[in-house]
């Protein structure tokens, strides 16, 4: 994350309405907000990815692909 002039500052946890996620929806179509990517696992990766998670080694999000 560094490497693009983010930083990680902490966990944020929050109880968003509907509204509240329609409009942060709209930061991420307009580029406003540009959530940081730690990594992706498929499906089958589940068990790494919640090790990872575990150990608080990430910088942004974890994405789990349902894809086929």
């Amino acid at each position: 994350a560094a490497k693009f002039g983010a930083k990680c500052i902490g966990e944020i946890m929050v109880h968003a309405s509907g509204e509240q996620l329609k409009e942060l929806s709209g930061f991420v179509s307009s580029g406003a907000l540009k959530p940081v990517i730690d990594s992706v696992y498929s499906f089958d990766q589940l068990l790494p990815a919640l090790e990872k998670m575990r150990t608080k080694s990430v910088c942004g999000k974890i994405v789990l692909s349902m894809a086929h």
